[in-house]
């Protein structure tokens, strides 16, 4: 059997529980498209530092292009199991392909850029990433193998953001 179809009717058989069924629908909606949205919001209305509130709005606009390409590029099928696991979740998702998990990439993206401002909650920042990719494995809406290169895209794009254009600007406005 496949790798991801495995684990999945894993996660489904083996972790599946009231408090679950639960939690897992709300942590969901911390990675979506309005909550990428919010937080660079958030980061506009709460920062001085309007460069960096460009910043955070450009990563999140790169990040949202490049995994919106895939989806169309790829177009892979999301998982048999969202139809019987959770089907109140399918009126939340797109129809679009599974691959990657845009939760995941949203997600992340705002977990490397909270960890670049504050490093000290690195751990938490990224467990709560980690919590909500693996919601959408729980939810069945998303294969193991979406999520994984959801989160590796998310974390690379904004670090090498971070790396070449932040770091850069930082440096700049230094030598004024």
């Amino acid at each position: 059997m496949n790798p991801d179809l495995t684990i999945l009717y894993w996660v489904h058989s083996s972790l599946s529980n009231g408090l679950f069924d639960f939690i897992m629908p709300l942590l969901s909606y911390l990675g979506n498209k309005i909550a990428g949205f919010v937080f660079v919001i958030l980061i506009f209305f709460f920062t001085k530092n309007r460069f960096y509130s460009l910043f955070c709005l450009t990563t999140y606009g790169v990040n949202f292009i490049v995994f919106k390409g895939l989806k169309h590029i790829i177009a892979r099928p999301r998982p048999p199991t969202a139809l019987y696991y959770h089907p109140e979740i399918l009126e939340h998702i797109a129809p679009l392909g599974s691959f990657p998990s845009g939760h995941a990439v949203i997600i992340f993206m705002i977990a490397a850029l909270c960890s670049f401002r504050y490093a000290r909650y690195k751990y938490l920042f990224y467990g709560i990433a980690s919590l909500v990719a693996f919601s959408r494995v729980y939810l069945g809406v998303h294969y193991p193998s979406d999520v994984i290169v959801g989160a590796i895209l998310g974390y690379c794009i904004t670090k090498l953001m971070l790396i070449t254009t932040w770091t850069r600007m930082e440096s700049m406005e230094k030598v004024k």
